[in-house]
């Protein structure tokens, strides 16, 4: 899943630490972890959560305003590929930029989501290897003769 993909982490960096509103996107696990760092709230809690992959940025927009009805409706997304293992968005230093960012925000509730995320990602992507290897939802598309 890794391949030679080049992730360029300085850019990904500035996008974690400057964008409002943002999706790390793991299309090989057809799933979003989106962060929108909008204050709603009494609390001004930012929003962590896993979810399915969007079509478009803007059907996420349609998702985040369903699911933040209080809030106006975002006007920008940055959305960030991940092609690479979700234990790789941890060693690359990512995650640890997404993490602090909440953390910063003194939200116990968004520090609680945010983790609950990340673990919630590396169970889906230990699923969908332990699916490959058994060949669960895998088809062959050549064999040996």
């Amino acid at each position: 899943m890794d391949g030679n993909y080049k992730h360029d982490l300085n850019l990904i960096f500035k996008h974690v630490t400057g964008s409002e509103v943002f999706a790390v996107f793991f299309p090989h696990l057809r799933k979003s972890l989106v962060v929108d760092m909008r204050p709603a709230g009494e609390d001004h809690a930012p929003f962590i959560k896993v979810l399915p992959l969007a079509r478009s940025a803007n059907e996420r927009i349609r998702t985040l305003k369903r699911l933040r009805p209080g809030l106006p409706r975002a006007t920008q997304l940055t959305a960030i590929p991940w092609v690479a293992y979700v234990g790789n968005l941890v060693s690359s230093g990512v995650w640890a930029k997404v993490f602090d960012r909440i953390k910063a925000t003194n939200s116990p509730k968004s520090e609680a989501a945010a983790l609950e995320a990340i673990e919630q990602l590396l169970q889906i992507e230990r699923q969908e290897m332990a699916a490959l290897i058994k060949g669960e939802e895998y088809e062959t598309i050549w064999s040996r003769s």
